[in-house]
């Protein structure tokens, strides 16, 4: 019987019992990362948001009162920065269209 089963090995066979392989359950597909453009977009835009509604703020204030030089200064550097964002969020795009 060992001869045999020697003999088998070397011709390849098993004489071991048969073992049906199982089929390999497929593994969910983890969701697509976002790129980082998109991510690094999505935050400028929730900051754009923010800036604006600082402007917007800003400039209710000024409405009352224009000689506030405070609020006057504050306003002008909101715009800078806003201004910078939409120029951050231009190149993004740009760039995630080509």
């Amino acid at each position: 019987m060992r001869r045999r089963d020697e003999r088998a090995e070397s011709e390849g066979q098993s004489t071991g019992p048969v073992r049906k392989e199982q089929p390999k359950r497929a593994k969910p597909e983890p969701e697509p990362r976002k790129p980082r453009r998109a991510r690094e977009l999505v935050r400028i835009e929730a900051e754009i948001e923010a800036q604006e509604r600082a402007v917007a703020d800003l400039e209710r204030q000024l409405a009352d009162d224009w000689g506030n030089v405070d609020a006057v200064a504050a306003y002008r550097r909101a715009r800078e920065e806003l201004e910078a964002l939409f120029e951050r969020w231009e190149s993004l795009v740009e760039s995630a269209q080509a």
